[in-house]
């Protein structure tokens, strides 16, 4: 019986939060009549409590403004100014600029899914995820009651080996051998943070992430060296051994691509009854690798790229690419319907996890976005500077990420809904139900800058 998937949401605010905009007041200038204060309903501007100078204004709550300017339209004096607040310019880096910061702690705190009144301002086009358009043709006769009314639209997905087909005896009972799975609510897998984090902001984070892995139905994966067994999924650090014990109370092993895979994805399957998955750097290889892990027993293949979305050994390529050329090296080689791909690094906004899944995974592991929305701002990746955030209250930490992962399902039941999917496995590898702006690009410049082109097309025109 199907049963519609729910997370509580329940405010969270971030201490410290740096605001967009900064009100500037010229206090030579006002004269205290108290219209901004009127005009704005996001209650930015007040006067000064009565101890002190009641008739004076006070000193502007510059993160409540929003930049509708009315304020500043309605002052008589010309006294207000709003201007980019210098310290929100310097929150992330390249590929995690300040307007990303701001809409992760966003989602983090309400829960919601952001909308701009002003419509959408982000880029068309662009590298990897950027340059993917979802073809939401459904969204010209929406349903009855929308998405999260009587719809049916299921979020589930398993990560897992599958066999081939299933044969049955003459009694009924299936002969087929049944490989263990994992079995997620939501196609997001939380993964540890790019960077080793004090001891202290380790356990704080583990309570908070396995908790609401817990909650949501999804899988915790950690490092051998600071293992949970609530975590669900364990990454080794050291070669695999027969020793069941080192895997109990684990559903995922994942191990380390390399020459040696093959005998330990072996010896992982013959100690426990568990999902192994390898984890393979996104790279020129990476194809070649994911089919021979395949072939090895393997029931995910996780493929990762760097924090900016970028191919370990050739950094002008996306994780996209990479996605791509697994999926159709397992579809060469008749082997995808048996696996699963987990795809990660670069993963921070909702909309990559559909784009992800149209490209081939089934699945998508969050790290930074996590980080971020337990208030890590300043950092730059590329260069491996990072500031962990404090999640010192592990409950406020909890609603957090509870809040991130109900918008970005939200998120997620928009789009599928929009493209007329009713099950989150649907989307893994339709490519058909993509548009990839470089390879439109391409064809609308081969139709209108080859001149005669019939002499060489017979069937053009």
């Amino acid at each position: 019986m199907f049963q519609r998937f729910h997370l509580e949401i329940e405010k969270a605010p971030l201490s410290g939060e740096t605001p967009r905009i900064e009100v500037k007041r010229d206090y030579d200038r006002c004269v205290g009549c108290g219209l901004c204060a009127a005009a704005c309903v996001y209650g930015v501007h007040g006067r000064e409590p009565a101890p002190l100078d009641f008739t004076k204004m006070a000193e502007p709550a510059h993160e409540r403004c929003v930049g509708c300017h009315r304020c500043v339209n309605e002052c008589p004096k010309a006294a207000l100014e709003l201007r980019p607040h210098a310290e929100f310019a310097k929150l992330g880096d390249a590929y995690h600029p300040p307007e990303l910061i701001e809409t992760l702690l966003y989602e983090a705190e309400t829960g919601r899914v952001p909308v701009s009144g002003s419509g959408y301002r982000g880029p068309f086009a662009g590298p990897g995820f950027d340059g993917i358009w979802t073809d939401m043709s459904e969204i010209v006769r929406p349903t009855r009651d929308g998405i999260h009314g009587r719809e049916t639209i299921s979020t589930e997905v398993s990560l897992g080996r599958k066999p081939k087909k299933l044969e049955f005896d003459l009694d009924g009972r299936v002969r087929t051998r049944l490989f263990p799975e994992t079995r997620l609510a939501l196609p997001f897998v939380f993964l540890p943070p790019p960077f080793t984090p004090p001891l202290e902001a380790r356990k704080e984070y583990v309570s908070a992430l396995a908790s609401v892995a817990g909650e949501a139905g999804g899988l915790l994966v950690l490092d051998e060296d600071f293992k949970l067994a609530a975590a669900g999924g364990v990454r080794l650090s050291a070669p695999a051994t027969a020793d069941p014990s080192r895997y109990k109370g684990f559903s995922l092993v994942e191990l380390r691509d390399s020459a040696e895979v093959a005998r330990e994805i072996e010896t992982v399957l013959s100690a426990a009854d568990v999902v192994v998955s390898v984890l393979l750097p996104a790279s020129a290889g990476a194809a070649e690798r994911a089919v021979e892990a395949a072939r090895s027993g393997a029931g995910v293949v996780h493929l990762a790229a760097t924090p900016h979305a970028r191919w370990a050994d050739r950094p002008e390529r996306h994780l996209v690419d990479a996605i791509r050329e697994v999926e159709r090296a397992l579809v060469s080689a008749g082997l995808r319907d048996e696996m699963t791909v987990l795809a990660s690094g670069g993963v921070v906004r909702a909309e990559h996890a559909p784009k992800a899944m149209l490209c081939g995974a089934d699945a998508v592991g969050l790290d930074v976005a996590w980080l971020i929305a337990l208030g890590m701002k300043r950092f730059d990746a590329a260069r491996g500077r990072w500031e962990p955030p404090s999640a010192a209250d592990p409950a406020w930490a909890r609603r957090r990420l509870r809040n991130l992962l109900n918008s970005w399902r939200d998120q997620l039941l928009e789009v599928m809904g929009a493209m007329g999917l009713r099950e989150a496995r649907r989307m893994q590898g339709e490519e058909g139900r993509a548009l990839f702006y470089s390879e439109l690009e391409r064809e609308f410049l081969e139709l209108f800058t080859a001149p005669n082109r019939k002499e060489y097309d017979p069937n053009y025109g």
